[in-house]
C-alpha cells in the first residue's frame, strides 16, 4: 500500500471552546506553506500510540525542527473531544492533533484498516509521511503487514529515529 502524491483536499472540524461552535481548517491551510512529518495512529490512549510514537515525537520536536521540520501534526480515526483529552493526558505540546472521526481524510491516504475483529471499527494503519511546503509526500514511512483485522501491531519503520534518520542523511 502506498500514499498518494499529495497530501489531499480535506477539512478537518476543530471545535472552538470559546464559541462553542465547529470551525473547519483545509488540509491546505494547515499543510501548505510548511514541511511537515504526518503521523497515522490507530487510535488515543491506545498502548503503542500513548506509550511510544507520540512521546516519542514530542520530546523530538526540536531536534524536528533544527532538521527543518515546521510542524508535527497525527491524524487519528478519534472525535475532537476523545483527542483533546488525549492532548491534556499527554501534555502535548508540539503535536497538532487532527480528528479524523469518519475515516474520511485517512481513506483518502490509502490508509484506513479494519479493526472490527477487536471492535475498534475502522482506524489508521501506522505511519509517518514528510510533507513539503507543496503538500507533496516526499517520503513515507507505513509498517510493515497492512491488512484489515491486524494481528500484531507493528511500530518501528514509523518511528521518530527514522524521521530523523532520514532527515540527517537528507541535510549531509
Amino acid at each position: 500500500m502506498k500514499h498518494p502524491n499529495y497530501v489531499p483536499q480535506f477539512d478537518f472540524i476543530f471545535f472552538n471552546p470559546y464559541h462553542g461552535n465547529f470551525i473547519p481548517k483545509s488540509s491546505q491551510e494547515i499543510f501548505e506553506g510548511k514541511r511537515s512529518i504526518l503521523i497515522g495512529l490507530p487510535g488515543a490512549f491506545t498502548p503503542t500510540c500513548t506509550n511510544y510514537q507520540i512521546p516519542g515525537y514530542e520530546e523530538n520536536a526540536e531536534k524536528l525542527r533544527e532538521l527543518g521540520v515546521d510542524q508535527v501534526c497525527a491524524v487519528l480515526v478519534n472525535d475532537g473531544w476523545v483527542l483533546s483529552s488525549w492532548a491534556r493526558a499527554l501534555e502535548l505540546k508540539n503535536i497538532r492533533l487532527l480528528s479524523d472521526g469518519n475515516g474520511e481524510f485517512t481513506e483518502k491516504m490509502n490508509m484506513l484498516v479494519s479493526y472490527r475483529h477487536l471492535h475498534f471499527g475502522w482506524r489508521s494503519w501506522r505511519y509517518a509521511c514528510l510533507v513539503g511546503p507543496d503538500r507533496k509526500i516526499e517520503k513515507s514511512w507505513i509498517e510493515e503487514g497492512f491488512t484489515n483485522n491486524p494481528v500484531d501491531d507493528p511500530y518501528g519503520e514509523s518511528s521518530v529515529e527514522n524521521v530523523i534518520a532520514y532527515l540527517e542523511n537528507e541535510n549531509n
